[in-house]
């Protein structure tokens, strides 16, 4: 929304001046305004409402899970307008690093849980997939310009990808520069993109669930392509033995994010 000009300067309509009043009576309660500024009309009203007893510090967010729990109940009834209401509220609110441990991480395990255990349908998940996306596309978006840049991808085969979104959100929490690839991307394309970007490392996530051998053969032939000061990362094995092979084809292998925050630390991180 920009405001018109003529010769005496800018024209602000009576929304230009209400997006303005909002957003600065959010600053005064101790929001930030980068954060603001990426927000609509409609998700200022309602963090302006969901605050309204805020004096000078920003609002304590909700005791950790409500707001997941929210989204969640939500994507049971298919409303994807309220689950994407309340995700774009809680990502006002929430720290980015807090919004990944408390909001997508507790999403995650619960969709995974549920469509386990029979109580989601496909579109059901493809739903909460495409809902976090959205959310850690934002947090990624928001990442700082920095020369330290990070690859994210999955290898061939490989379409589980949303702990690598997550560990991407994280990345651009801690002040890196990550560069999310997506799913299923050969490790030639890696490669070329690592050359291409300066990249200081190439973060892979391989459960090894559709096609192990073609996992560890890919992670193996990226390595080989990469220089040496490009680290592999990779998370997402369950099966020890699935971990090691990947070990042996040179990656550095992540077993949850707590440990994947220590390795964004050595490349510069600050949470």
């Amino acid at each position: 929304m920009t405001p018109e000009r003529d010769e005496r300067g800018r024209l602000y309509s009576d929304d230009h001046v209400r997006k303005l009043r909002l957003l600065r009576m959010l600053v005064e309660r101790g929001h930030s305004i980068g954060r603001l500024s990426r927000l609509d009309e409609r998700a200022l009203s309602d963090l302006a409402t969901s605050s309204g007893a805020a004096a000078v510090a920003p609002p304590a967010p909700e005791r950790p899970g409500s707001g997941w729990r929210t989204v969640a109940d939500a994507v049971e009834r298919f409303d994807a307008a309220a689950a994407d209401r309340e995700l774009r509220r809680v990502a006002a609110i929430y720290r980015p690093r807090e919004l990944v441990h408390e909001v997508m991480l507790p999403l995650m395990r619960w969709v995974g849980d549920a469509w386990y255990a029979g109580r989601l349908t496909v579109a059901q998940e493809h739903l909460t997939s495409a809902l976090l996306h959205g959310v850690a596309g934002t947090l990624v978006g928001a990442a700082r310009e920095t020369p330290v840049r990070l690859l994210f991808a999955t290898p061939p085969g490989e379409r589980h990808e949303l702990g690598l979104l997550a560990a991407a959100a994280l990345a651009a929490a801690g002040g890196l520069a990550p560069v999310y690839l997506g799913a299923e991307l050969p490790a030639a394309e890696v490669a070329a993109a690592a050359a291409r970007s300066g990249a200081r490392a190439a973060v892979v996530a391989a459960t090894g669930v559709a096609d192990p051998a073609l996992a560890i053969a890919e992670i193996g032939e990226l390595r080989r392509l990469l220089p040496g000061g490009v680290e592999v990362l990779t998370g997402g094995a369950r099966d020890p033995r699935f971990g090691a092979a990947l070990r042996d084809a040179g990656a550095t292998q992540v077993p949850d994010l707590e440990r994947f925050e220590q390795d964004l630390a050595r490349h510069g991180a600050r949470f």
